[in-house]
């Protein structure tokens, strides 16, 4: 684990192939330098902020047209981050895929945790801990919430 993350919690690459960790603090950590060996490092940090303020809980995550999306612990919706500047530029709400029953059988710790591109098809899925189902989205910009 390179200096200054506490803990693995998401990891996903860009077009050129530079990596962004999170750690499930509000904090993305840019990786560089021998990532074959053990010389990985922190080349910069970006802080990723909602209206302002900082937005903890960053999870999973992926890279998809040029933006950070990450699922938010314990929380049914994904952040569209700039991976430049850290801010959030939309949230999009997941809470309508499951329904009552299932979520009530589900876990505390059972939550949105699992999001993937396929960039060939353009295609979005996520799932989470111990979930019944693997879900394809279609998220279209008027239903994405504004931070």
């Amino acid at each position: 684990m390179p200096a200054g993350m506490r803990e693995g919690w998401g990891l996903t690459s860009d077009d050129r192939g530079t990596l962004y960790a999170s750690d499930g603090t509000s904090t993305i950590h840019v990786l560089g330098g021998n990532l074959e060996g053990d010389a990985i490092e922190v080349k910069r940090t970006v802080e990723v902020t909602a209206a302002g303020r900082p937005l903890a809980d960053i999870n999973d995550m992926q890279w998809i047209h040029g933006e950070l999306w990450a699922n938010l612990f314990r929380q049914d919706r994904l952040a569209v981050i700039d991976p430049l500047s850290g801010a959030v530029r939309c949230f999009v709400d997941l809470s309508g895929l499951l329904g009552r029953e299932e979520r009530q059988r589900l876990g505390y710790e059972e939550v949105l945790n699992g999001i993937a591109h396929d960039a060939r098809g353009d295609r979005l899925f996520v799932t989470g801990k111990c979930w019944p189902k693997l879900f394809e989205i279609e998220v279209e910009e008027p239903a994405w919430r504004r931070p």
